[in-house]
C-alpha cells in the first residue's frame, strides 16, 4: 500500500519496460491540489496493471493515471489494464482525470474502471482524455462520472481504436470530440 502521499503516489520517469502492478495507491485527503496517483512520463513500453487508485482531494483536481510521452510499438504497446481508479473529492474541477494520455504512441488501455465525482460543466472536464496520441486503443473500459462533466474526450489529432466501452454520467453529453462505437453502451454501472 502507498498511503498518505500528497503530490505523487508513484512517479515513473524516463524508464523502459517498467512494470507497475498490484498496488493500492491511496491519496491523503486535502493534500496537493493536483495530485497524480501514478505518473508515467517518458516511460516507454510500461505496464500499469491491477492497481487500485483512490484520490480524495476536496479542493482541486488530479489524475488517477497520467501517461505523458509514453511510447510503445504495435507489437509491444504501453499497457494499461485491469486498474480501478476513483477520484471522489473533485466536485467541480476542470482537471480531474481518471486517465490522461498525452502525446504517446501505441497506448493500449483495456479492462479498466474509472470513476469520478465531477460537477464541472467546462468542455475541458472529462474522466478520460487522450491528447495528441497516435495508434492507441481504448476498449472494454467502464467510465463513470457521478456528475455532469463529460466522461471521455480526445483531440482531433488523436488516432484511437475504441470499442466495447461503457460511458455513463448524469449530464446530457457524455462524450466530447468523437462518436462512440456501436458496440459501446451508456448504462449505470452501479
Amino acid at each position: 500500500n502507498i498511503t498518505g502521499w500528497t503530490y505523487m503516489g508513484i512517479y515513473n520517469y524516463y524508464s523502459d519496460e517498467a512494470i507497475i502492478r498490484n498496488n493500492k495507491v491511496l491519496h491523503k485527503s486535502n493534500g496537493y491540489n493536483y495530485p497524480y496517483g501514478i505518473l508515467n512520463y517518458y516511460a516507454d513500453f510500461v505496464e500499469v496493471s491491477g492497481n487500485t487508485i483512490v484520490g480524495n482531494n476536496a479542493g482541486g483536481g488530479g489524475y488517477g493515471i497520467y501517461a505523458g510521452y509514453c511510447d510503445g510499438s504495435s507489437s509491444a504497446p504501453v499497457r494499461i489494464f485491469n486498474n480501478m481508479v476513483t477520484l471522489t473529492g473533485s466536485v467541480n474541477n476542470t482537471s480531474a482525470n481518471g486517465l490522461y494520455c498525452f502525446s504517446g504512441t501505441y497506448n493500449k488501455v483495456i479492462f479498466n474502471s474509472f470513476y469520478t465525482k465531477n460537477a464541472s460543466t467546462s468542455t475541458s472536464a472529462e474522466v478520460v482524455y487522450f491528447y495528441g496520441s497516435t495508434g492507441c486503443e481504448f476498449k472494454n473500459n467502464s467510465v463513470y462520472n457521478d456528475g455532469v462533466a463529460r466522461v471521455f474526450n480526445m483531440t482531433t489529432s488523436t488516432t484511437l481504436q475504441h470499442d466495447y466501452n461503457n460511458y455513463y454520467h448524469s449530464g446530457s453529453s457524455a462524450v466530447g470530440n468523437f462518436t462512440p462505437s456501436s458496440n459501446s453502451i451508456s448504462a449505470d454501472p452501479i
